[in-house]
């Protein structure tokens, strides 16, 4: 999710498009923390979720 996030950065010309794709990186970064600290895999797969509902909403945008 970093990398994508990165690589939307970079690839994506609106503002809103780019803010999501922060939003994307700083998902993916909690993502890695909560994973080493987390017992139920279903939030991970929440976060999952969360980030491509955010990248989905930037690219309507």
């Amino acid at each position: 999710m970093i990398i994508a996030g990165i690589a939307s950065l970079f690839a994506r010309a609106e503002k809103s498009s780019r803010i999501a794709s922060l939003a994307v990186c700083i998902i993916g970064v909690l993502y890695l923390v909560v994973g080493i600290f987390a017992k139920d895999p279903i939030f991970l797969a929440w976060l999952i979720g969360l980030a491509l509902v955010i990248d989905g909403i930037g690219l309507l945008i």
